[in-house]
């Protein structure tokens, strides 16, 4: 059943165009502020959604830089978490 759930969401979603939005293009480069996390923020922040993230350290130095976002900040997990019973131990 995932395949049918993952086509179920997929067709409800909307992919939008990177467009950050102006005051994104005023922080400067970082390890943390990286032009990924500028399109994923900057293109939310442009849309006034909330951008939801486990990317606390991006969110933390644009606020250090005087950005704040509209974010939900998660516990990161692992993408692998699926193929673990496939793993060898070391």
């Amino acid at each position: 059943g995932e395949k049918a759930r993952a086509e179920e969401l997929l067709a409800r979603l909307t992919v939008v165009p990177d467009e950050p939005s102006e005051r994104t293009n005023r922080l400067a480069m970082s390890s943390k502020v990286n032009h990924g996390s500028l399109m994923v923020f900057g293109t939310g922040d442009s849309l006034r959604s909330v951008t939801m993230t486990a990317n606390s350290g991006f969110v933390r130095a644009a606020a250090n830089q005087g950005i704040r976002y509209s974010v939900f900040i998660h516990q990161p997990r692992a993408l692998t978490e699926g193929k673990e019973w496939r793993a060898i131990p070391l």
